[in-house]
């Protein structure tokens, strides 16, 4: 999973984590439960001990899970469509947002760290793009236009907006603005 890294500092004490710009990548492990579905609990210092396993490890085994993960990026008005069957044509010509997350949905957010899907979808646009961390469930991709600036400004103020109006405080990600350098091939937070 990933989350933010100031707001769970308390949390993540004890937990092994690596950080990624105001992110913590924290490794979690999938309990099957035979009659009520699979929860998870972070991997902890001590179950590494009592496991026998090693921090190096655990982070080969996860990020073996990550590249078998199904990621994706959509078109929102696709999503939409799919939701609600007919979507007027010129509403979707001008909504060029994208959906970025897992097939289920759930705890997505942690495509950030597919730079080989990130990259792709660069190659697919032709250029570089802004990173919007909707929740820890999914991100957003906005295809960068070359406006004037004010773009930047603009994007971080919905994000504030949504985050404080739309999203649990357990389902925030971020108030940053992110943004994909096709060139550096990295992401970097505007």
């Amino acid at each position: 999973r990933v989350l933010n890294y100031e707001w769970n500092k308390e949390k993540l004490k004890g937990i092994p984590h690596k950080r990624l710009l105001d992110l913590a990548i924290v490794p979690v492990l999938t309990i099957d439960l035979k009659t009520d579905g699979s929860g998870t609990t972070f991997v902890n210092e001590y179950f590494l001990y009592f496991c026998g396993i090693d921090e190096e490890t655990l982070w080969e085994a996860a990020t073996d899970w990550l590249e078998r993960e199904g990621f994706e990026y959509k078109g929102i008005m696709e999503i939409l469509k799919d939701m609600v069957g007919e979507i007027d044509e010129s509403m979707e010509e001008k909504c060029r947002l994208y959906f970025f997350g897992n097939q289920m949905r759930a705890y997505g957010a942690i495509a950030i760290l597919r730079t080989d899907i990130l990259e792709k979808f660069a190659e697919e646009i032709g250029g570089n793009f802004y990173i919007i961390p909707s929740s820890i469930h999914e991100l957003l991709l906005l295809p960068d236009c070359g406006m004037d600036g004010k773009e930047d400004a603009e994007i971080k103020e919905m994000i504030e907006m949504v985050n404080e109006q739309q999203v649990s405080c357990e389902e925030r990600l971020s108030y940053n603005l992110y943004y994909y350098n096709r060139d550096a091939k990295k992401v970097e937070i505007r």
